[in-house]
């Protein structure tokens, strides 16, 4: 059979329109590829920038105040055969303190109640701890007790549940113990047991980090900010300490015998034994805005 000039014109027109075809998946690949390498050098390069951030703090120039320092970035924040995997379950968030020989690492032996460490959940970089409703790890908070202090958390809750509390203790009595978290889906709840003081603030978003301040010093009372904003005072000032806080937990409080659990991820969270003045505040409250990509009014 003899092909035709004709037919060998539209065969030719066939396998062109392929190789066009070819060529342009080829494209398409390459740019799908750059663009995924792209992504993934940028988040590997704001977890190195978190990192440095993180290192040079000014929470390291008066560390001699620190009750304890917990975040996500540093690979020394979490024991190394425990980040080997997205979704592993953790038994300890370590004290990232350089001046103390003893840690106050927040630990968690039963398995039932380990946070899971999530890749990449602040500033599309940053690993998250995340609570889930039966997850809490414990500290030492003695050093809260009978002093003032100052508390900032990085956290972005996943519900708008009551009672949603990222630290707290155990027992119900007056002064007793010191809860801090969400009260309802639009309240901040300051407490030292029944001794509370309640902020109003916007309803949840899905997936927004906040930071929070929260300042305690037994001259003026209790004050809390958010993403280093307008202050909220408590009125009348309440300047009683608290005078223990036992079983002290991250993403719990337990008032009661009932375990009130937070359900959200955590950064970072960092606490002093004493009111920080006013420029000590700025400086840490911009350091952890640059690090995860909060604008700080």
């Amino acid at each position: 059979m003899f092909l035709t000039k004709k037919y060998i014109k539209k065969i030719n027109k066939k396998a062109f329109t392929i190789i066009e075809i070819s060529i342009l998946i080829l494209i398409i690949s390459a740019m799908i590829v750059g663009v995924m390498t792209s992504k993934s050098m940028l988040t590997k390069s704001r977890l190195a920038n978190a990192q440095s951030l993180t290192q040079q703090s000014y929470v390291n120039e008066i560390s001699d105040d620190l009750i304890a320092w917990y975040e996500t970035s540093l690979e020394g924040s979490f024991n190394a055969s425990e980040i080997k995997n997205d979704g592993s379950y953790i038994t300890a968030w370590k004290d990232s303190n350089k001046t103390v020989v003893t840690k106050n690492n927040a630990t968690q032996g039963s398995s039932a109640n380990q946070p899971t460490l999530v890749q990449n959940v602040f500033y599309n970089s940053i690993p998250g701890l995340r609570f889930s409703g039966n997850q809490y790890l414990n500290f030492v908070g003695t050093k809260f007790a009978k002093n003032s202090y100052t508390v900032f958390v990085v956290e972005q809750r996943s519900s708008n549940k009551s009672e949603n509390y990222f630290i707290g203790g155990t027992g119900s009595s007056l002064n007793g113990n010191l809860s801090l978290g969400y009260g309802n889906d639009t309240s901040i709840l300051f407490s030292h047991y029944s001794n509370d003081f309640n902020r109003s603030i916007a309803s949840y978003k899905p997936q927004t980090p906040i930071m929070h301040t929260f300042l305690f010093n037994n001259t003026i009372g209790k004050r809390h900010s958010i993403n280093g904003g307008s202050i909220a005072i408590n009125t009348p000032a309440q300047t009683t300490s608290i005078t223990s806080f036992n079983q002290a937990m991250i993403g719990a409080y337990n008032p009661s015998g009932t375990l009130k659990t937070y359900v959200g991820d955590l950064a970072e969270i960092i606490m002093f034994k004493r009111s920080l003045k006013t420029e000590e505040i700025k400086a840490i409250e911009s350091y952890l805005g640059s690090k995860y990509g909060i604008p700080v009014s």
